[in-house]
């Protein structure tokens, strides 16, 4: 499917993109409405366009390709826009700004056109930026007090939010929530991971052990274990048969060590504060007490939920009014969502609606695998050049993010967050850079 406007040496939107995900944080936590950023990105959007039209004039050759991954999530946006229209849903200002940023990562992602200096520049900023956000964790940490002097100059919303999560006994959250750090922290990995086979030296290495350091030290049990099996994935699918075999006996070994020198050393380990999060699941779960954090009593109301309208489900966003006020009255007032996107997925939008969603989401991935392991044997079999090399980290890039998210959304509704649609956008991008190069090549 060919498009006539796009091929120019237009702005650099994807750039662009990258530097809003990664300053997302100051609309939240310095009362900024959401709104003005989405129109600074529209903006920019716009410009570029004026100055693709201005090139199309003067060289009417130009076309290019809408990749097979731009087209399926261009459908999968579609799809989940086609709920918005039901008359059961309520748009509200938050639900609005949510459509807005599926659009405008829509739209940055079908007029832009990826360079290997603007992927370079990418990964730079990338990993210089989640370094700063470790180490402002590893400040919080050192020096406890410095929360003190910080939160007061954050929004009401990022006041409030913050005291709440650090009583629980979580890190200092940065826009307003506290899996954002984790987000930021998964890209740097995923930068880092992408040298895969290349030159992942020692210091890639210490900087790999520094985000994942910083992981623990925010206490998201969920985007942890997301991380860790990501990188897991990574290793797993360029491996044969055979070591297989042996890195899946020897992961388990390495889990059953560290489970049991963890509960060994529990009483030790419940004095040591980043850590009591930890210490309380495994307290939790040798008392046989539920480690959940309400999400048990979530999925059986969405399972009920489902049992009712499992056609058309109950509509995007009303699994809301579904919670009983005894739930939120002990976790928040603030749930939303299931915390698990795809029981949700079949609970708002029904059996076929879900059903494609999920299919789509899955497409995507294989296919990034598929192209991943092709790259693989051309480095190995074929001649390395800097064009495929390229073309392999963009690729390694795509698989951590999509793996991140794809395991995330058994514990955590990242699908149902303003910023996961940028993070998606840039994670296609990357694979669609990846496949329209191993094409060229091959």
């Amino acid at each position: 499917m060919k498009f006539i406007l796009r091929e120019s040496k237009g702005m650099p939107l994807i750039l662009l993109m990258v530097v809003f995900i990664l300053t997302y944080f100051i609309y939240k936590d310095f009362g900024i409405r959401m709104v003005y950023g989405y129109s600074f990105l529209l903006l920019l959007w716009l410009s570029n366009i004026f100055i693709i039209i201005f090139y199309f004039l003067f060289n009417r050759r130009t076309t290019i390709t809408f990749s097979l991954f731009e087209r399926a999530y261009s459908f999968l946006i579609s799809i989940i826009l086609i709920n918005f229209l039901r008359t059961d849903v309520d748009i509200d200002y938050e639900v609005f700004t949510y459509i807005l940023a599926m659009i405008i990562s829509l739209l940055f992602v079908s007029i832009s056109s990826l360079t290997a200096n603007e992927i370079n520049k990418i990964f730079k900023i990338i990993i210089f930026v989640s370094l700063v956000f470790a180490i402002y964790e590893f400040a919080n940490i050192i020096f406890p007090n410095l929360k003190h002097i910080i939160i007061p100059h954050l929004s009401e919303f990022s006041q409030e939010k913050n005291n709440r999560l650090i009583s629980k006994g979580f890190a200092i959250a940065i826009g307003g929530d506290i899996v954002f750090i984790d987000y930021i922290i998964m890209l740097g990995i995923a930068t880092v991971l992408s040298l895969y086979k290349m030159t992942l030296n020692k210091r890639y290495l210490c900087i790999i052990l520094i985000l994942l350091f910083t992981m623990i030290l925010v206490n998201r049990r969920s985007e942890l274990l997301a991380a860790i099996f990501s990188i897991f994935l990574l290793y797993y699918f360029s491996m044969n048969i055979g070591k297989k075999i042996i890195i899946l006996i020897s992961v388990g070994v390495v889990i059953f060590v560290g489970i049991y020198l963890f509960i060994s050393f529990l009483p030790d380990l419940k004095e040591i504060h980043f850590l009591i999060r930890y210490v309380m699941t495994v307290e939790r779960i040798l008392n046989g007490q539920d480690i959940s954090s309400g999400r048990f009593e979530l999925y059986e109301i969405a399972i009920q939920a489902f049992q009712t309208k499992p056609f058309w489900g109950v509509g995007w966003g009303n699994f809301a009014k579904l919670i009983p006020e005894s739930f939120r009255a002990i976790h928040g007032s603030d749930v939303r969502n299931v915390h698990n996107i795809y029981l949700q997925f079949f609970t708002e939008t029904g059996v076929v609606v879900a059903s494609f969603i999920i299919i789509t989401l899955l497409s995507i991935y294989t296919k990034t695998i598929a192209i991943l392991k092709r790259l693989w044997d051309m480095r190995k079999y074929k001649a390395s050049t800097d064009e495929i090399n390229l073309a392999f980290r963009c690729m390694v890039f795509s698989f951590i993010i999509q793996s991140f998210f794809l395991i995330t959304g058994f514990l955590d509704p990242v699908i149902y967050k303003l910023i996961f649609w940028f993070f998606y956008a840039l994670a296609i991008k990357f694979a669609s850079y990846g496949y329209a190069t191993m094409k060229r090549v091959i």
